[in-house]
């Protein structure tokens, strides 16, 4: 088995070279577009979403800049009308990105409808969604049981998103009875070891409260000023 180290600069050269051969070649120019994303070069991104503006390869990724200001300033109205295009032309990318719309929205409804629709097209993302529903009772009944499921489903088939699931899957033991509580901070001290400042934010509160555990404001402060740092959100209003 071939092991690669990620390099975006190496992996949008490559993708330049297959586009020099196949111009305007729409997966090429849709996984270019993604390392630039990736690689927080949103200038990049923007000069390529410029210069081919009716490309429906790109318009699940034009409707991510605006929702997330990746280059442009965010509009969710712009990023909106991008996804039910993309949505007319079957993308199967995008009942996963208005998965997160309608959850920014607060529609719970439409949320679980495409949350479903991602899990039908094999996309990891719509199981740590639908751990988020069961988790927080958001468009279905709260339940431990099969939140743990969803979230341990992710764990089992996307790598790529296993420290936020096992931020998650920390949270839901802490919140819940049933949870286990050790296992809650095992999984959240995890999380942030690997960099998750929203764990920091989480664990920030459990040693202030010290419910479970010595109570110890002066770690949990530590903590929220490491994410405060890092500029956590979760952090900054705990």
């Amino acid at each position: 088995a071939l092991d690669f180290k990620q390099d975006y600069d190496k992996a949008i050269s490559w993708y330049d070279l297959c586009l020099k051969y196949y111009p305007n070649y729409p997966k090429a120019l849709r996984c270019k577009a993604l390392a630039y994303m990736n690689k927080k070069d949103y200038t990049g991104l923007q000069n390529l979403l410029s210069q081919h503006p009716n490309e429906k390869e790109l318009f699940s990724v034009k409707a991510e800049a605006y929702i997330y200001g990746y280059g442009v300033r965010r509009n969710a109205h712009k990023a909106y009308e991008y996804f039910k295009m993309c949505e007319q032309n079957n993308d199967p990318y995008v009942p996963q990105y208005l998965m997160y719309y309608e959850k920014i929205r607060g529609n719970a409804k439409e949320f679980i409808k495409y949350v479903h629709k991602s899990i039908e097209n094999n996309n990891s993302a719509g199981y740590l969604q639908l751990g988020y529903a069961y988790h927080h009772g958001f468009g279905v009944e709260k339940s431990f049981t099969k939140a743990k499921a969803a979230y341990e489903k992710v764990l089992a088939t996307q790598p790529s998103l296993k420290n936020t699931t096992i931020y998650r899957l920390g949270c839901l033991h802490y919140d819940f009875d049933e949870g286990d509580k050790q296992k809650a901070l095992e999984l959240l001290k995890e999380a942030y070891k690997n960099e998750n400042y929203a764990a920091a934010a989480k664990l920030a509160q459990i040693y202030m409260d010290g419910y479970s555990v010595e109570k110890d404001k002066t770690y949990a402060y530590s903590l929220l000023l490491k994410g405060i740092e890092k500029d956590n959100v979760e952090c900054l209003y705990t």
